[in-house]
């Protein structure tokens, strides 16, 4: 968690990285992000808040909201907690308002966005609390995940269900509570080693 030049506090997720001027410009204020961050952004109209990412860019004026633009996802998702957000695909032909508890996903294969209601707002911005939570994932969403959160490799030597769906909720977890649980609805063995996880 850091200050912005203009007070604005951003909180990184893992695996991400922002960058920044040292004094923002006159007329806006303007941040690059890869990865996943929670801005609670300072007021100031006269100077709009931007942030942009690989494939979308976000524009506010003053809210808390929830970017998870990692390269490796399949799409970019942005999720208000306060305030009203706009944003654009990088093309600049999309853009979708967005107002407290909505987000915006954009595919990345279609380009298009698909707005809806957060049903759960403990899987947008759980991560903030250190709450890690899995709602109908398959096991290859699960290990990168796993690989952000604990900085780990993950090499599976296994034969397992790629299509079955595991849902369950951890608070500050260790990384060996996560794979017991794992290893169970998905029956196999693991090895932890070093900075490698070894499914088999």
């Amino acid at each position: 968690t850091f200050e912005l030049p203009d007070g604005s506090i951003v909180k990184l997720n893992s695996g991400s990285k922002i960058t920044f001027p040292k004094a923002f410009d006159a007329d806006q204020r303007e941040v690059s992000l890869i990865g996943e961050a929670f801005f609670d952004v300072t007021k100031d109209p006269q100077r709009p808040f931007r942030i942009a990412t690989d494939n979308i860019d976000v524009t506010v004026l003053g809210t808390s909201f929830n970017v998870d633009a990692y390269v490796d996802n399949k799409s970019a998702v942005v999720a208000v907690k306060t305030g009203k957000v706009a944003v654009v695909d990088k093309n600049g032909k999309d853009e979708v308002l967005l107002l407290p508890n909505q987000q915006a996903s954009l595919s990345k294969q279609d380009l298009k966005f698909k707005k809806q209601q957060i049903t759960n707002s403990e899987s947008v911005f759980g991560w903030l609390d250190q709450t890690m939570m899995f709602d109908d994932d398959t096991i290859d969403e699960i290990i990168i995940t796993l690989e952000r959160w604990y900085d780990v490799e993950v090499e599976i030597t296994a034969k397992l269900d790629k299509k079955k769906k595991f849902t369950a909720k951890y608070k500050n977890p260790t990384l060996r509570a996560v794979m017991e649980s794992l290893s169970y609805a998905y029956d196999f063995k693991y090895e932890l080693k070093d900075k490698t996880v070894i499914i088999k």
